[in-house]
């Protein structure tokens, strides 16, 4: 599954970001980087954009990613500006790496909106459906 008419396609330099025509926000990680915090705190300034601040649920393809440090990982389970940016986050592990980086940030960073693992976008695409209505809100901090 490909994402259709991304709006507002944007680069952060590490992965392209995008929302569909159903709200959902498309993040998809270039192949071979590691994410650093730097990185992290870019991705949630291009959502924030992306979405004009409006909560959205995310599909986070790790796929092609060789890493994300610690910092990066621990962001994105803390941090309260980059947790109201989603009411839910599909994460997308299709090798050995992004399945260790995927079950490390769940089990050692717990997050605090709904999160799962898959292993295919439409899995994930179809969960993430039942949070799209009401997507349209304003942003609430966690």
């Amino acid at each position: 599954m490909e994402p259709k008419n991304l709006k507002n396609k944007t680069s952060t330099g590490v992965s392209d970001v995008g929302m569909d025509e159903n709200g959902v926000v498309w993040v998809l990680c270039n192949e071979g980087v590691t994410m650093t915090l730097a990185d992290a705190q870019k991705s949630t300034e291009v959502i924030e954009k992306v979405t004009n601040k409006t909560q959205r649920p995310q599909l986070v393809d790790f796929g092609k990613l060789q890493g994300i440090d610690r910092q990066a990982r621990e962001y994105f389970a803390k941090d309260a500006r980059h947790i109201a940016g989603y009411n839910a986050v599909a994460i997308i592990m299709n090798s050995p790496i992004t399945t260790v980086v995927a079950n490390f940030f769940m089990g050692l960073n717990k997050p605090l909106r709904p999160t799962r693992l898959f292993t295919t976008r439409e899995a994930a695409y179809e969960w993430l459906a039942q949070f799209t209505a009401g997507a349209q809100g304003s942003r609430k901090a966690a």
